[in-house]
Order: C-alpha cells, then structure tokens, then sequence
C-alpha cells in the first residue's frame, strides 16, 4: 500500500504566534498545546497539515511549501498575507500575467504562492486584463520580478511559441 501524505514540519521559536499566522492564512484551526501545533491543509482526518513544532533555537528555513488561491488573485492573496505580517522575498515571472512569488511568515521561515485558480480560468476563457483577474505582465507588481527568459514558461505545463 503506498503511503500517505501526513504533515509537513515547521520549527518555530513561538509556536503560538506561528499557529496564529498559518490558521490565518490557510483559513483552518490550528489544534495543538505545549510545543506544538497542526494547522490541517482541508477536512477530514487524513488532510495533510503543516506541523508547527517549538524550538527556541529554530532558524529561518525554506519550508518547501507551495499554496494556490481558489479564488482571488495572486496579487490579492500576496496583500492579504501581508497584512497577516509575511513579507515578499521574491517573484518570478512565469509569462502572461502568471508567476509565484516566494514569501516569508512572520519568523522568517519561506513559502510560495502561485497565480490562483481563477487567474487560470479567465486565461483559459480568454478574458481579457480589464477584469483584474489576470495582470498584464508590464503591471507595475512585476517590475522587479525575475522574467522567464525568450517569453518561454519554464516549470509549467505550456510556453510560448513566436515565429
């Protein structure tokens, strides 16, 4: 039988405040006492969470971890997280209006965020920049983003072919 996804481990030097910022962002409790704290990635007992384990020592890492709005925008989400105390780190460029930005929660620790599932739909249906939904690329929020070289989209499932 192949195994299971469970949870992925966080070291925090205050796991409260760090259950308070990824129940926050991710929008489920985080359950948990003492030195540490689960915040399930959906529902059901077999959801995989994230696993905010205490150590006064912990130093910033790259969690690894990569997160998609369902709804809203990138840049919607990259704001909302913001304000929950992340800072950006990074962004690239994935072409289109798309990419990921890499962002840091209130510890330091690195997570990433793409271009969210609406975005996707109105590129699909062919929507046009007007909306919002799908940011041109010359959009101000991606000006100091790194750019995919030749308008090719590296990593993703499509590209641009010119000529």
């Amino acid at each position: 039988m192949p195994l299971s996804f469970l949870y992925a481990t966080v070291r925090v030097r205050d796991v409260r405040a760090s259950a308070r910022f990824w129940s926050e962002a991710v929008g489920r409790p985080a359950v948990g006492a003492g030195d540490g704290a689960l915040v399930a990635l959906g529902e059901g007992p077999e959801t995989p969470g994230v696993l905010l384990f205490e150590d006064r020592d912990a130093v910033p890492q790259a969690t690894g971890l990569a997160f998609c709005p369902p709804r809203g925008t990138l840049l919607g989400e990259v704001e909302r997280l913001t304000a929950l105390g992340a800072t950006v780190v990074g962004k690239r460029h994935r072409g289109f209006g798309f990419g990921e930005v890499t962002m840091a929660d209130p510890e330091g620790n690195q997570f990433v965020v793409t271009s969210g599932t609406e975005e996707w739909k109105a590129f699909e249906n062919d929507e046009d920049d007007e909306n919002g939904r799908v940011p041109h690329p010359d959009h101000p929020f991606w000006a100091d983003a790194e750019q995919p070289p030749d308008r090719s989209v590296h990593g993703s499932t499509f590209a641009v072919f010119e000529g």
